[in-house]
């Protein structure tokens, strides 16, 4: 027989309902110990109640002690043998009926929630790893091709008001983001360095040059950006902006002892057990192939790319053999890029 459980206590403080009545009314409660024989075997039973929960019946402990007027101490506890998740899942169950089921009869304040301390818990590390290889994730994309300007890559994102010398902002400028400067940092979108929309592209004399599809293409190619559409979203397909907003949720209630259910922790987990591994391959294939080449390349192909659009929307006369240079300028880049690899001696694809 197990000794393994996981417990729930609060205070009960009675408006309409005592506790004998609530528990009596929405769950099966034997509140008295009792003893009798059952096959020649004597039994003990002792205060429990009874929950349902996906077509099997749980047997939970009950204790109540009354503290004084209207003010009582409820323990529930829920033994177990294995699968403590599971149990834990279900003694989140217990109490959420409990909050349903409660209206207005009386005010329940946790003192213990040990459905909640496994979850947080569990989700602490996968959260730890998260947060660390993220910011990892940024410095190993940004510093071998800026070196010890790549802070500046940052601190142009988000305002980081700490007063840090520069030898501080070299080394630790990510780690004084909080996890709302780092989501700031990757997925709020700016204007392209260097944009001049307005002052050239778009200027008053100009515009009068361009057709509507002409106008077009030149906004695009303006358009604002983030951080993580720049440097990592071809690396990472995952939509990690819209999973930002629960892991960053769950990270808070975890930091700051806050409640939360078992959805949202099957929610947060299935998330972080899919994006981590995404992160830490991703890390591992910029360790590998480089990141100084890889960055290079790519803001130089950003930028072949968006100087041969210009040309593009300037010579309408010969549309045909613009887009025939653009095609084999790309594809001059792409192969260069290749060679430098296998001059490496590490073009291994995955």
């Amino acid at each position: 027989m197990t000794n393994k459980s996981l417990g729930c206590e609060f205070f009960f403080i009675e408006r309409n309902m005592n506790p004998t009545d609530f528990f009596s009314k929405h769950f099966y409660l034997q509140k008295n110990m009792g003893r009798y024989e059952e096959d020649e075997v004597i039994v003990m039973t002792f205060p429990s109640i009874k929950f349902n929960y996906k077509d099997q019946i749980y047997k939970l402990s009950y204790n109540e002690r009354k503290l004084s007027d209207n003010v009582f101490s409820i323990s529930i506890t829920l033994p177990y043998e294995n699968n403590k998740e599971n149990h834990a899942i279900i003694l989140d169950k217990v109490m959420g009926f409990i909050n349903e089921k409660r209206n207005h009869n009386f005010s329940l304040i946790l003192t213990r929630n040990d459905s909640l301390n496994y979850f947080s818990n569990r989700l602490y590390k996968q959260l730890y790893d998260f947060e660390t290889n993220l910011r990892s994730l940024v410095k190993f994309m940004l510093i071998p091709d800026n070196k010890e300007e790549w802070h500046k890559e940052v601190t142009s994102q988000v305002n980081v008001t700490t007063k840090m010398s520069n030898k501080e902002k070299i080394e630790n400028i990510i780690e004084e983001l909080s996890i709302t400067d780092l989501e700031a940092l990757l997925f709020e979108k700016k204007f392209p360095k260097d944009s001049n929309l307005f002052e050239e592209e778009l200027a008053k004399e100009q515009i009068e040059k361009l057709t509507k599809q002409e106008i077009i293409n030149v906004i695009n190619l303006n358009k604002p950006v983030s951080f993580w559409d720049t440097y990592f979203s071809r690396y990472i397909e995952y939509d990690l902006m819209n999973a930002m907003k629960t892991i960053k949720a769950s990270r808070n209630n975890v930091a700051h002892y806050r409640e939360f259910d078992s959805e949202q922790y099957k929610e947060t987990l299935s998330i972080l057990n899919d994006v981590n591994p995404l992160i830490k391959r991703t890390i591992k294939r910029l360790r590998n192939f480089g990141g100084d080449i890889s960055v290079h390349m790519s803001r130089e192909m950003q930028n072949k790319v968006i100087d041969l659009m210009r040309n593009l929307v300037e010579q309408t006369t010969d549309v045909a053999n613009v887009v025939k240079t653009l095609k084999l300028n790309v594809i001059k880049d792409y192969l260069n890029a290749v060679s430098q690899f296998r001059n490496m001696n590490i073009f291994d694809e995955e």
